[in-house]
């Protein structure tokens, strides 16, 4: 009888023993879990911020071509140095989030409105927009 509690106590002991082993292993994975959780949320933020963001710089670029050609129409006063100050501002901002080839097509706009005089309506309806699109991945 004696052997038959000793068994029955070293099961119970192994039992005890795994699942303590079981609890310990699980509460290192939830931990690591939270983590892994934690840094993925982080990295959806921080592309959706820095989609927000380049959105916006792609919003006031297509407004200031939108203005410069208000002001080419004669529909609103022309005010080239204020309106020079803001595309390089944009110009700036856009440098650091938006695909170099969308911030060169805008610069070479302004530097034909601002050599030549003359708004470009298709430049900025066939190659500015579509290559905006682009680089923000809409879908038509």
């Amino acid at each position: 009888m004696n052997g038959k509690v000793e068994a029955k106590k070293k099961w119970y002991e192994n039992a005890a023993v795994m699942t303590l082993i079981g609890v310990l292993i699980g509460s290192v994975l939830s931990i690591f879990g939270n983590y892994f959780v934690a840094f993925v949320e982080q990295q959806y933020e921080v592309k959706n911020t820095n989609l927000e963001i380049k959105s916006n710089i792609y919003s006031e670029m297509i407004q200031s071509t939108y203005s410069l050609m208000a002001m080419n129409d004669g529909l609103i006063e022309p005010d080239l140095a204020s309106f020079k100050e803001e595309s390089y501002k944009i110009m700036a901002k856009a440098r650091i989030y938006c695909d170099d080839d969308v911030v060169q097509l805008y610069n070479d706009f302004l530097s034909t409105f601002f050599t030549e005089r003359e708004y470009d309506g298709d430049f900025v309806d066939n190659k500015l927009i579509p290559a905006i699109r682009v680089d923000l991945q809409v879908d038509d």
